[in-house]
């Protein structure tokens, strides 16, 4: 059961404009969210003396706020 408005605006071209530029946006994000989660994956794997940076006097090494960066970034 097909409802003809809906197929209208399936088939208007300023509607499959947006598709397009929602999917090429939405690659782009994906691309971005797995090179931020991964890279940091990979500096724990092999780079686990700068995230051991204390930052300033503290206890807080640099891995924190990198970790929480990646939080954030991934809301």
């Amino acid at each position: 059961m097909s409802d003809p408005v809906t197929e209208r605006i399936r088939s208007h071209p300023k509607y499959l404009e947006l598709r397009r530029k929602r999917n090429r946006f939405g690659g782009w994000l994906t691309v971005l969210m797995l090179l931020v989660y991964y890279g940091y994956i990979a500096l724990i794997a092999f780079d686990k003396a700068f995230l051991a940076r204390p930052i300033g006097a503290g206890v807080t090494t640099l891995g924190i706020p990198i970790g929480l960066g990646v939080i954030v970034f991934t809301i």
